[in-house]
């Protein structure tokens, strides 16, 4: 899931056919029309709901908010298959709400999932130990400065920082990035 949501679609394909499209890529030439559509109509329509957004899947990318667009494109990545997903700022267009219910969904997904491989780029220290086994700190050379381990059980209660694992290793990033 690029950073860049905006120029992420084509623009002159609808939202569902942008979905669809990135699921037939991911399915890597298989025959999928039809599973496509299936899972566009029936997991994204659940997952809409359950972020409390009503958005017409037939309508264009620049007819929606850059939160909804934004909101899309990560469920879009929940739903497609494979081990690995990379999530670049996923939540930076975001309400406070929405975020929450979205990390939730990323933290249930973990739990029930545990073979599966994310990468999350966040500029958010809390969001990123609530998301993560383990943080990797970078310089501004792209380089890893350190690794902090996150020790907390899968599912996590997102939006709570007041768990001592998550003190701890929210302050060893903080140490980490010299804001301690």
């Amino acid at each position: 899931m690029p950073q860049d949501y905006r120029n992420a679609c084509f623009p002159w394909l609808s939202v569902r056919d942008n979905i669809a499209l990135r699921l037939r890529c991911s399915f890597q030439g298989k025959h999928v029309n039809a599973g496509a559509n299936s899972i566009i109509d029936d997991e994204m329509a659940a997952l809409c709901r359950r972020l409390d957004i009503q958005v017409d899947l037939n309508k264009y990318p620049y007819e929606l908010s850059g939160g909804e667009l934004q909101l899309l494109l990560f469920l879009a990545t929940m739903v497609m298959p494979g081990d690995l997903r990379v999530f670049d700022e996923p939540f930076s267009a975001l309400d406070f709400r929405r975020r929450v219910v979205a990390s939730k969904m990323m933290s249930e997904r973990f739990a029930s999932r545990p073979s599966e491989a994310w990468i999350v780029i966040t500029h958010d220290l809390t969001e990123g130990v609530q998301l993560a086994d383990e943080v990797a700190v970078f310089s501004t050379n792209r380089t890893i400065t350190e690794r902090i381990k996150v020790e907390m059980p899968w599912p996590r209660d997102i939006g709570d920082s007041s768990d001592a694992a998550a003190i701890t290793a929210v302050q060893a990033v903080r140490k980490a990035v010299g804001i301690a």
